[in-house]
């Protein structure tokens, strides 16, 4: 009885100094993260210098005036907008978020030769400078001090915008200009060539038909601050493909396209510059002149809609403009929400295609099932629709539409909210 009571007093008393150690030992470890020290805050518009990246492949970025410069390994003009975030993220100084005290510092990415290098300069001055690992799970990146084998966690926006390719570190802008300093612009393709100039607040083209305004706006927008998704190695382009811009008080720009598989080309005339670049801008330029003509069934017209009418197969319905506002009168008794009346009928005063019928699109078909729809305005003018079948056009399920000999695909969509009314 005596030694089970001696043994239970013994074990209580190996567990005490066992928690009396942990709890110092926590205590130290709790003082040691508390004492994990930052690297200070520097100015980023003092920063003239930058080396980045692997002891292998070694990145220096200057800064010159007021632009970026790739110094080393190969000359050219850096991406500054890459460059500003940088140092966006290490210019209010890196705090650590933990330390781990381990000696394998390659399992952190630290050794071995995946460890990243990160020094930033000002006027020969030293402001920072650390050694970049993996990416830490649940967020955070390891890294380390100069000097300095403890492996810190601290949030650097990750190992992905300093572990780039020398290439990668080039300036992507292809276009840099004021939209609104586009006064015209000449798009060629193998099929066709067409001039289009500002008129007013729209567009107009040289053979005169209708400009496309929403499609034109994009385009502008598009090219006039246009940014690559890589700078590619100098190549041939296909100066048959392309566009001319016809820039306000400066000499023209011109941009050639070319196409290898599923990745497009740019490069500009009069330089060895070649960039990829998404597919909205080649695609438009390739669907020339369809993909610029205007896209509206008709108007817009300034007379208001007093009546719509759905014909043929399918539900008849009708919608009438009153002195009470927009009401179903076919079928009878059935209440309608005055938002989707509303926004009907505005869609009808200038309806818009998805996409004209053009070569590389589904066939329009008008058998089967069609049906109309049958608008009449406030001065007695009269329009009908016919509705076809049903296709994935461009990436969107559409229907086929037909007016006056035109032909084309109006959004799935827009068909179910108008015919949804009834």
């Amino acid at each position: 009885m005596n030694l089970a009571r001696s043994t239970r007093s013994l074990l209580v008393a190996v567990l005490v100094v066992g928690a009396l150690d942990v709890g110092v030992r926590l205590s130290q470890r709790v003082g040691e993260q508390a004492e994990i020290g930052a690297l200070p805050a520097f100015d980023a518009a003092a920063v003239d210098r930058i080396r980045v990246g692997r002891v292998d492949r070694m990145v220096v970025l200057e800064r010159r005036g007021e632009r970026w410069f790739v110094a080393a390994p190969s000359e050219a003009p850096a991406d500054g907008v890459a460059i500003r975030a940088l140092l966006a993220e290490l210019a209010p100084g890196v705090r650590p978020l933990a330390r781990v005290d381990e000696e394998e510092l390659d399992r952190y990415g630290l050794a071995g030769g995946s460890e990243l290098a990160v020094s930033v300069e000002a006027a020969g001055r030293p402001l920072l400078s650390l050694t970049l690992g993996h990416d830490a799970p649940g967020g955070g990146t390891w890294l380390r001090w100069p000097g300095d084998d403890s492996v810190l966690r601290a949030d650097v926006g990750g190992r992905g915008p300093f572990d780039r390719a020398p290439v990668a570190w080039r300036d992507p802008t292809i276009v840099d200009l004021d939209p609104e300093a586009i006064v015209a612009m000449r798009l060629e393709n193998q099929r066709a060539s067409v001039r289009v100039a500002r008129q007013g607040a729209g567009w107009v083209s040289d053979a005169g038909w209708a400009v496309d305004g929403p499609t034109m706006a994009a385009l502008v927008t598009g090219v006039a601050r246009w940014r690559a998704l890589e700078v590619a190695a100098p190549g041939q382009v296909d100066r048959r493909w392309g566009i001319e811009l016809e820039v306000r008080d400066r000499d023209p720009v011109r941009l050639h396209f070319e196409q290898r598989g599923a990745l497009f080309f740019v490069g500009i005339a009069g330089t060895d510059q070649r960039f990829r670049v998404g597919l909205e801008v080649p695609y438009t330029v390739a669907r020339m002149p369809h993909a610029l003509h205007d896209r509206h069934l008709w108007g817009p017209l300034e007379q208001r809609v007093i009546r719509f009418e759905r014909r043929g197969a399918g539900p008849t319905g009708v919608l009438v403009q009153g002195e009470a506002g927009l009401s179903v009168v076919q079928p009878p008794g059935l209440d309608t929400e005055p938002e989707r009346a509303r926004a009907a009928v505005d869609w009808l005063v200038a309806p818009r295609v998805h996409r004209w019928a053009e070569p590389g699109l589904p066939d329009a078909d008008f058998g089967g099932s069609r049906h109309s729809w049958r608008v009449t305005f406030s001065d007695g003018a009269v329009r009908t629709l016919e509705l076809g079948g049903s296709a994935s056009v461009a990436g969107k399920p559409c229907v086929a539409v037909r007016v006056q000999g035109r032909q084309g695909w109006v959004e799935e969509r827009v068909v179910r909210g108008i015919e949804g009314l009834f």
